[in-house]
């Protein structure tokens, strides 16, 4: 077996692992990982990470009959 110092290996400049956890803020045990080179992908990828909050629906007021 022979090893080769001459290959060089390109490893992303910039690297995150986010744990996920559920609405009560415990981890779930898994992970979401991103790896780039530059910080704007970086950037967009964690916004997209973000959970949307859902609308809360307005109830119709009844109109009062005269």
């Amino acid at each position: 077996m022979s090893i080769d110092f001459n290959k060089k290996i390109s490893s992303p400049s910039v690297e995150i692992v986010i744990q996920v956890r559920d609405k009560n803020g415990n981890p779930t045990g898994k992970t979401k990982t991103f790896g780039g080179e530059s910080c704007r992908d970086a950037c967009d990828w964690y916004n997209k990470q973000k959970p949307n909050k859902k609308k809360k629906r307005r109830k119709k007021k009844k109109e009062a009959n005269k």
